[in-house]
């Protein structure tokens, strides 16, 4: 109740016998664990050029903090976001205490201001205007052709209030930012297209800042997404939408927030990176196998042994793997790529895999015959579908009305065969439907194997 507001003192009392209210009917539930004195608190009057004597607040510094103590084992924080109990730094710093984070957001930093913002922990983070999948909007809005400018789409589209802007602009400065197109002509064109720019771009930028805060050495200890499910219809800020379908970049999310995963990303000059993660309570012991493939074949494939302690973390360079340098970045450009894309996969002894795929060098515009898409039924009541294709190609999506793919809107290296389950919601019949990629100029139909 205390967002963006200077509690009065002489309120403090009823404040308090407010939290203590709340606290005596949900302490002890599980998903009680923090506490906030407010939000932007601390902030707004840092914001506004205040010192910190000039802005004491007694019901955040001692009131409510003894009613944590005496009531719920929760942990308290003055605000979100806010410095470290007994700093003198300023909660508006994100590599301090509990930040609100809108570095890459609404702030409009560069996707790379993530790894120079030092973020200890976000309790708030990400927040774009992200779009629900093309069925959702079609149910809810005719088709994709309202996006950007109708007035019952924009009326789901959140904005700060008095703001010039709403976070479709945001979410248009990212889409440009990753995909470079021209975002204008694309809406008015193909709105479809343009909403699945937009998806993708979120999901990128989601899958970045999550990738690098999940490293050991980026010392950040964890973030919250804002939010997590839409409040009403349209493009607003949650993972899942008002119906409670997931949004493409909670698909890509899964993948990096596994508690066992391996990541690749672009080292620059020490070529690629790989983190294979294990957040569970026991060793994993495996092989780590490495492909970087184009078009016309294979430029590196090779094996490593590796071993994973629990609730740690292995990090390891390209060259690690296949003893020899490749320059698989493409960061000293001594001549064409090496590669357009590579795949790095984890086999562990106890039969789990885990896999991750980075494009090197994207191509949008490819043909469809560029990929194939055929189901196999693998038992009774078990069907896979196996994906190939001649190029690398980013965000590849399964839409299979009545069947939900177990991984989607992944990456594909050419000529790599990629199998993905499909688990039915209720569907009986073979499974039937398409295709996609951000790459593809349409999408390809799914053969029957």
């Amino acid at each position: 109740m205390l967002s963006t507001f200077d509690p009065p003192a002489e309120q403090g009392a009823l404040i308090t016998q407010e939290l203590t209210t709340v606290l005596r009917r949900v302490s002890g539930n599980p998903a009680l664990a923090v506490v906030s004195g407010g939000s932007e608190t601390l902030q707004q009057p840092e914001m506004l050029g205040l010192r910190p004597r000039d802005s004491a607040m007694d019901v955040l510094d001692s009131l409510l903090p003894a009613a944590v103590a005496e009531h719920a084992d929760a942990h308290y924080v003055r605000s979100s976001p806010s410095p470290p109990p007994g700093s003198t730094d300023l909660a508006i710093c994100p590599d301090t205490g509990v930040a609100g984070w809108f570095g890459v957001g609404g702030y409009l930093r560069p996707l790379a201001d993530v790894r120079s913002a030092g973020v200890r922990f976000a309790a708030e983070c990400l927040a774009f205007a992200n779009p629900p999948e093309s069925g959702y909007v079609d149910q809810h809005f005719g088709s994709a052709a309202v996006a950007g400018h109708h007035p019952e789409w924009k009326a789901g589209v959140p904005r700060d209030r008095g703001a010039s802007w709403d976070f479709e602009d945001i979410r248009d400065f990212y889409t440009q930012e990753v995909f470079g197109e021209a975002l204008l002509l694309v809406r008015r064109t193909d709105p479809e297209r343009y909403l699945q720019l937009g998806r993708l771009a979120i999901a990128t930028a989601m899958r970045e800042c999550f990738a690098f805060w999940r490293r050991a050495d980026s010392g950040c200890g964890g973030a919250i997404v804002l939010s997590g499910r839409d409040l009403t219809r349209g493009a607003g800020w949650g993972l899942l939408d008002s119906d409670g379908n997931a949004k493409a970049a909670l698909a890509v999310l899964s993948r990096t927030w596994a508690p066992v995963a391996v990541i690749v990303a672009d080292g620059g000059l020490s070529g690629l990176r790989i983190d294979v993660h294990n957040d569970t309570h026991a060793a994993l012991d495996g092989e780590l196998s490495l492909i970087a493939t184009k078009s016309n074949g294979v430029a590196v494939d090779a094996t490593r042994h590796i071993m994973v302690p629990p609730a740690a973390a292995i990090t390891l360079a390209d060259a690690d793997v296949s003893g020899h340098f490749r320059d698989l970045s493409h960061a000293y450009r001594f001549g064409p790529p090496t590669a357009d894309a590579v795949q790095a996969t984890v086999t562990f002894n106890d039969g789990r895999a885990v896999r991750d795929v980075l494009v090197l060098n994207p191509r949008s515009g490819q043909p469809t015959s560029a990929l194939t898409a055929a189901v196999t039924q693998s038992a009774a009541d078990r069907w896979v579908v196996e994906l190939t294709s001649e190029v690398a190609l980013r965000y590849v999506d399964i839409t299979i009305p009545g069947w939900t793919a177990g991984d989607n809107y992944f990456d594909l290296a050419a000529r790599l065969p990629y199998r993905v389950d499909l688990m039915p919601l209720g569907a009986s019949e073979t499974p039937t439907g398409t295709v996609g990629s951000i790459d593809l100029v349409a999408r390809v139909p799914v053969l029957i194997g």
